[in-house]
């Protein structure tokens, strides 16, 4: 038993020293420090984020979040409760739901966001009031990934009372990939870039004005024409003494200046960075083609998928919150879902079409739950089998099995009714002696074979085959 003991003991310490080797510096920390190489290098402060300010940078964020926070949203009830999840959903509407959406995109900037929920009473129910996104300096993790105020003395984060939102964590970094962080340094660069590139500009943009006076001239005399010629410089106009004079002497630079396309490439890492492609915010040196402008957007739009996801987590984390507070005894919570876009919804149509052309029948809730459609819109919805096979009235329609005896004397008859236009044909390949000789033989007998008749005749045994193939199907599926 000594032995087994010393094995284990031996183990807990292997595994403690593997979790000291994985996060380096932590060895005397109760927490996890962000791993963010940035946020490291200048100190630790999120702040920095917040202090990045940039026009191309602010259109590309602002594009990112937009696609996710301009969508509508409702509430799908599933198996619950429809009233309850209506109920809800026109609460969660009437709070500024938006609002708070755009600050949860703010996960993609800083890697993390969390929202603090404001409860109330309302009609004898618990839910949210309000919705206030806090700093993320207020907060940490834990060794174990678990969110927890920065300052010690607040205690552990309370139940039900904050959402988290994260960008892309991971167990070895709690904190999310914050995208700043891939814009800083071509910011940066741009910046450096913009300043070299106004100082090129007032260097090499204006004439110079250089005064020459005879050496003789006093200290006094030398300051003022000096200030004649800031004068000159600011308005290109001065007034000197006859025994001074003033030349105008123009720089000139030739080749490609470096500093545009610094700033390009800047703005061109940071489109990448927040909208993954080019082309949906500028156009490049080499132009662009339209198919091409689609492929980039296509890689956006999959983005917004992915972002519309993360928030969706957030807010389904906060009706099953709803539920446990008002209804545990309920099985079945809705869940938080973004429209799709029209041609997100073109495969489930063709797929729904074609079920129905199978013979099966959706109800009410379904277009509700699948489509979003509320059922105030839905006036009616027809079970009738419709199409060019099925254009009869309904009141002539009969009964499956009935369908399927009609068929199959339809099929008796059609082989009958063709029996005399097929017997020249198998009395020759009967009798013929050879490939050659059943070939010549047809030829002959096309003459002789009523074309027209033998047509109508394949139609109609073509169409009983189709019947006959969609009365197995809709037994096959439970429905005859």
């Amino acid at each position: 038993m000594a032995k087994k003991e010393t094995k284990k003991a031996d183990l807990n310490v292997l595994t403690f020293k593997f979790q000291e080797m994985a996060m380096p510096g932590t060895g005397m920390l109760n927490y996890l420090p962000n791993p963010d190489t940035v946020l490291r290098e200048q100190g630790g402060r999120i702040q920095v984020y917040r202090d990045m300010k940039d026009g191309h940078l602010g259109s590309v964020r602002r594009k990112r979040h937009a696609g996710v926070s301009s969508k509508s949203w409702s509430l799908q009830s599933g198996q619950g409760s429809y009233e309850k999840a209506r109920s809800v959903e026109t609460h969660l509407w009437n709070i500024g739901l938006r609002d708070a959406i755009k600050q949860m995109m703010k996960a993609l900037d800083f890697g993390y966001q969390v929202t603090e929920i404001v409860w109330e009473n309302v009609n004898g129910m618990l839910l949210p009031s309000m919705l206030i996104d806090k700093p993320q300096e207020l907060f940490r993790f834990s060794k174990a990934g678990e969110l927890e105020f920065t300052n010690e003395k607040n205690g552990p984060i309370p139940p039900y009372k904050f959402l988290l939102v994260r960008n892309n964590a991971t167990s070895g970094n709690p904190y999310g990939e914050a995208l700043l962080s891939e814009c800083f340094y071509p910011l940066a660069f741009k910046k450096g870039g913009l300043q070299f590139w106004l100082m090129f500009a007032e260097k090499f943009g204006l004439p110079k004005a250089v005064g020459k006076i005879p050496p003789s001239s006093s200290q006094t005399e030398i300051d003022n024409l000096t200030k004649v010629l800031y004068g000159l410089v600011r308005d290109a106009c001065a007034v000197i003494s006859d025994n001074g004079s003033i030349e105008l002497l123009e720089s000139k630079t030739s080749g490609t200046l470096p500093y545009e396309s610094i700033v390009r490439w800047a703005d061109r890492e940071m489109s990448k960075a927040f909208l993954g492609e080019t082309l949906t915010t500028e156009q490049t040196d080499s132009g662009g083609t339209r198919a091409l402008g689609e492929v980039h957007n296509d890689v956006r739009a999959e983005l917004t998928t992915d972002d519309c996801a993360m928030v969706e987590a957030a807010f389904n984390t906060l009706l099953k919150w709803i539920w446990e507070i008002n209804w545990p005894l309920d099985a079945e919570i809705p869940w938080f879902q973004f429209a799709q876009p029209k041609d997100m919804q073109t495969g489930e149509l063709e797929r729904d079409k074609k079920l129905y052309d199978l013979g099966i029948r959706f109800t009410e809730k379904h277009f509700v739950d699948l489509y979003g459609i509320s059922p105030d819109h839905i006036a009616e919805i027809s079970n009738s089998a419709q199409g060019p096979m099925f254009a009869e009235k309904p009141e002539a329609r009969q009964k499956p099995q009935a369908n399927r005896e009609t068929v199959v004397k339809f099929a008796e008859g059609l082989a009958s009714a063709t029996k005399g236009l097929t017997d020249p044909i198998y009395e020759l390949v009967a009798n013929a002696k050879s490939l050659e000789e059943v070939r010549d033989g047809l030829i002959g007998l096309f003459a002789e074979i009523p074309v027209e008749a033998m047509g109508e005749e394949m139609q109609a045994a073509f169409l009983a085959a189709d019947l006959a193939g969609r009365f197995d199907i809709m037994r096959e599926a439970g429905l005859a």
